[in-house]
């Protein structure tokens, strides 16, 4: 697995600089799981938490993963229940009612990424996965200058991976 973040002092870096999730994004994840509550909820790359601590009202039993032990320590300080693993072993932290991917699907192997979410989805599970775009169009015109003017000036996107 090739380790994009792991610079010293890039946890912090990339806790401190990262964009917070915007409250349209948040409002669109309950809409797609029509606000359910699940039993186990992993966040696969979970990175420094920001994700991880969303998902706290959606499950009783909720874990982050990411393969970065910087931003692990900063999760951890938050008081969320981490753990350092690769995503193309998931299945070995359990099976999941939810899975979801942050902002970071597009530095995974896609195909690696769908074949380890697979096998480790309880019956009916919930995939979400989601970059701040969804597909489909968006009525919130603060979200969308938001993205424009913040976000892509300031974040370039990494090669993408292809599946």
């Amino acid at each position: 697995m090739t380790q994009y973040l792991t610079e010293s002092g890039m946890g912090e870096r990339y806790d401190h600089y990262r964009p917070k999730i915007h409250q349209a994004v948040v409002q669109k994840m309950h809409q797609h799981v029509q606000d359910r509550h699940f039993e186990r909820v992993v966040d696969v790359a979970c990175g420094t938490g920001d994700s991880t601590i969303l998902l706290l009202e959606l499950g009783q039993d909720v874990m982050g993963i990411d393969s970065s032990d910087e931003m692990l320590a900063i999760a951890r300080k938050r008081g969320l229940c981490v753990r350092r693993a690769d995503y193309t072993e998931l299945s070995k932290q359990g099976r999941f009612d939810l899975i979801s991917t942050c902002m970071a699907f597009h530095w995974l192997d896609g195909a690696q990424a769908i074949a380890a979410y697979r096998a480790a989805s309880n019956r009916g599970a919930i995939w979400l996965i989601y970059n701040f775009a969804f597909a489909g169009h968006t009525s919130s015109d603060e979200f969308i200058d938001w993205l424009h003017n913040e976000y892509w000036k300031r974040y370039l996107s990494p090669p993408r991976n292809r599946f």
